[in-house]
């Protein structure tokens, strides 16, 4: 068995264990919430509809979540489900805390998830974009403010990036 962090429509149990979802072998084994994050929704589905991520945010903020066994043999269905195989969602492991029917903490428990899969930029792409705000005179704070919200989406890219100047 997996256990999987459901914080989006697949929190309805029904809908999750439908004959077109996993056919009714996803069993709720509680609550849990992901701590200093805030539920979103960043990306949209095949059919034009927002659907629903967890993205970082101030400590205080938290997303509530349902907890599912999923047999080891599902876990492909669940991922075809979740967009994981095209690359919209990833799945990855998370720490959660596992609350009671209070909301009030009993453990903390490692659990699977999807996430909207995040795309990187690239050197090029963010160099034109500092050098639109050196050649308009917005100004080094902004700039510095800029760079540094590149740099949180790609480290990597650092020594690709120009200065101002």
């Amino acid at each position: 068995m997996v256990v999987i962090w459901q914080y989006g429509s697949n929190m309805d149990e029904n809908r999750l264990n439908s004959g077109d979802r996993l056919g009714g072998v996803a069993k709720f084994i509680g609550l849990a919430i992901k701590m200093g994050h805030k539920l979103a929704f960043t990306h949209t589905n095949k059919c034009g509809v927002g659907t629903a991520d967890i993205a970082v945010s101030v400590p205080e903020d938290f997303v509530i979540g349902c907890l599912y066994d999923i047999p080891d043999d599902k876990i492909s269905k669940l991922d075809k489900i979740e967009g994981a195989n095209s690359g919209a969602y990833e799945r990855q492991a998370i720490t959660v805390i596992k609350v009671d029917e209070n909301l009030k903490k009993t453990s903390e428990v490692i659990a699977q998830t999807y996430v909207v899969v995040k795309p990187k930029t690239d050197g090029d792409y963010a160099n034109h974009i500092l050098k639109g705000i050196i050649q308009h005179r917005m100004g080094e704070n902004y700039f510095n403010k800029v760079r540094e919200t590149i740099l949180e989406n790609n480290p990597n890219i650092q020594s690709e990036l120009i200065s101002y100047s």
